[in-house]
């Protein structure tokens, strides 16, 4: 691979300065490369859709939802007792709030989609 130095308009007088700086060049732009890669694969990972059911399995519609872990996101159901959240990778807490009772599930996020369901115990 031959690159040209854009400070040598008609190209590098010595070779050996070129395939160096073609090396470095490359190793500098596989790094950079890698850690945005990184970067972004770990701001969006995954997406959390679940729906949130009272104790005798009908949806729950307007309850405080609040995700705890390394991303913190507070929401509210819909009316047929869904939300949906982005989240980065990792263990969360989904804690539930309504009829001034709270319940806590434990939940997992990876790179795909997640489906859950949560039922309250009242």
């Amino acid at each position: 691979m031959r690159i040209v130095l854009l400070d040598e308009p008609n190209g590098p007088r010595n070779p050996q300065r070129a395939r160096l700086w073609s090396i470095r060049g490359c190793a500098r732009w596989v790094a950079l490369h890698s850690v945005l890669l990184l970067a972004t694969s770990a701001a969006c990972a995954g997406e959390l859709v679940a729906t949130v059911l009272n104790g005798a399995g009908h949806a729950r519609s307007g309850a405080i939802v609040e995700v705890l872990g390394p991303t913190k996101i507070v929401t509210q159901t819909d009316s047929s007792g869904k939300f949906v959240v982005k989240l980065s990778r990792g263990n969360y807490v989904i804690r539930v709030r309504d009829n001034n009772m709270t319940a806590n599930f434990e939940q997992s996020v990876g790179d795909d989609q997640v489906m859950a369901t949560y039922r309250l115990p009242w």
